[in-house]
């Protein structure tokens, strides 16, 4: 489960705005009570590939592959726990971060991921001082569980880079109000652990702002359906305003063709050509507008691609 749901209670959104943080310290609080009484785990997927890299390093970088770095506290990085030699725990007993990394990468890459996650990254005014452990290359899939790189078609990455956040590097890493699509909150759905949320609510003052916390897959699917459903009217609308003006067009330019036409057709008539051989050349400009629509339909597909038949899919879930 993830934070789904919750509302600013008072001037809390103005505070915000005006740079006041109250709300996520309460929050933050909210989520280490968790940490001890629901086993809360934290969970955020992030892509780092060669334009980010161009954009913050001065110098130039050669890339092969994007980097996937998964920011994780102790509870969350225990479901990954067969992917290492050594107990998660142990990732977590040093002042510095560790940063664990498959051994297959490359000290170019090692070193990329580790200036991905210290740029530019400072706890209480200080620079975050890192180290790099490596665990055994097995190309396990790990779902990465957030909206936005679903919607460009990162769904899983093979051995990630794992962040093991803990003390005050945790308390700053944020997204804690994020959207249910990108929320790094985690918490396996059980009714001692909504107790445990509930009780966490009344502990930390967030009753008025209606914290929901529900099934993540649920609501990610809804957000999808309801975007989708939105996606499908505007092609639909788009589609029918396209038909209607080509059906608009057709029957104004035989209005058109017929009048020019009408001594010609009324001749044929009476000379006893047959209906085929007298519209014919109405027929034909016919035949041709609606194959100009056709191929305008067959252009958009090769545009957009298979996007264009996934708001059908999502319409009918």
């Amino acid at each position: 489960m993830t934070l789904t749901h919750f509302e600013y209670v008072n001037d809390e959104f103005q505070q915000m705005l005006n740079g006041n943080h109250s709300l996520n310290r309460k929050f933050d609080a909210f989520f280490r009570e968790l940490e001890q009484t629901a086993d809360a785990g934290y969970f955020q997927a992030l892509k780092y590939d060669q334009n980010y890299f161009n954009t913050t390093k001065p110098e130039p970088v050669t890339l092969e592959r994007p980097i996937f770095e998964i920011q994780v506290n102790e509870n969350e990085l225990e479901q990954f726990a067969n992917f290492f030699d050594h107990p998660v725990a142990e990732y977590f007993q040093t002042d510095e971060i560790t940063i664990l990394v498959p051994d297959s990468m490359s000290e170019n890459e090692k070193s990329l991921a580790q200036f991905a996650f210290t740029y530019p990254y400072t706890v209480n005014g200080q620079a975050v001082s890192t180290h790099i452990e490596t665990y055994k290359t097995a190309n396990r899939p790990v779902f990465l569980q957030n909206g936005n790189l679903i919607n460009t078609g990162d769904l899983f990455a093979n051995d990630p880079v794992f962040v093991c956040l803990q003390g005050p590097y945790l308390e700053n890493a944020g997204g804690l109000t994020n959207s249910a699509m990108t929320n790094p909150i985690r918490i396996a759905d059980s009714e001692s652990n909504r107790k445990a949320i509930q009780q966490a609510v009344l502990n930390h003052d967030l009753v008025d702002n209606h914290v929901e916390i529900e099934k993540m897959t649920d609501t990610i699917a809804q957000e999808f359906i309801n975007s989708s459903r939105m996606y499908l009217l505007m092609v639909t609308g788009c589609l029918l305003f396209l038909g209607f003006s080509d059906l608009l067009a057709s029957y104004y330019l035989l209005r058109i063709v017929l009048t020019i036409r009408k001594k010609e057709i009324f001749v044929k008539k009476l000379n006893g050509y047959p209906l085929t051989s007298r519209y014919k050349k109405e027929v034909l400009m016919s035949i041709s507008i609606w194959s100009a629509g056709i191929v305008v339909l067959i252009l958009l597909k090769r545009i957009f691609g298979d996007t264009a038949s996934m708001p059908f899919y999502f319409y009918w879930m």
